[in-house]
């Protein structure tokens, strides 16, 4: 009896984990018959090799621009970190047989900061999670969060110098790496001072 229970309460966990999947997956903007999410999948898995990286970065950042303002709620929503029940919800839909680019969407957290990049000023909503994402641990993180607030002018600039300050190295780091990398002239005036 108590096997029963179990599994139909995976069963009933599985179903409607999945309503809510397609639910959200009709709501994400798409290219090309590509969700967001399977663009996001693209950059992050296949950004290993460099040629192809190149390749695939070049196509989901048009494809990202297509997308326009309408994807930025969407990549804020990969910004954010997983929480251990969507952590438990998404291994258990792995072991039933669903596809992991259309579970995972907490995964994509540096490839949905590096696409706010090619949004541009569109993406100006994104700064606070993208500010934190600045403050990250990891370095990989941290330094995308900055090259793409580097590209939300001037609100973003703004963020990347009042982070010049911060009393951590990595996050001075990152916000110059940030300025940097940004042809903004205030930006290059304070980087190189």
């Amino acid at each position: 009896m108590r096997r029963f229970r179990k599994a139909a309460a995976t069963v009933f966990v599985i179903g409607v984990a999945t309503v809510v999947l397609i639910h959200i997956e009709s709501r994400e903007p798409s290219y090309e018959g590509k969700t967001l999410t399977e663009w996001l999948h693209l950059v992050e898995r296949e950004g290993d090799i460099y040629k192809s990286y190149l390749k695939t970065n070049y196509l989901a950042g048009l494809a990202i621009q297509q997308m326009g303002s309408d994807a930025v709620p969407h990549l804020m929503d990969h910004l954010k970190p997983i929480s251990p029940l969507r952590e438990k919800v998404n291994s258990l839909l792995i072991s039933s047989g669903l596809d992991e680019r259309r579970i995972l969407r907490a995964e994509y957290s540096w490839a949905a900061a590096h696409s706010m990049a090619f949004l541009g000023p569109a993406a100006e909503s994104a700064i606070p999670e993208l500010s934190e994402m600045l403050k990250s641990d990891k370095l990989s993180e941290s330094v995308v969060a900055g090259r793409a607030l580097a590209k939300i002018r001037p609100e973003g600039v703004n963020c990347l110098i009042e982070n010049l300050t911060s009393d951590d190295a990595g996050i001075r780091s990152a916000a110059i790496l940030g300025l940097y990398s940004c042809r903004y002239p205030r930006a290059r005036q304070v980087s190189s001072v």
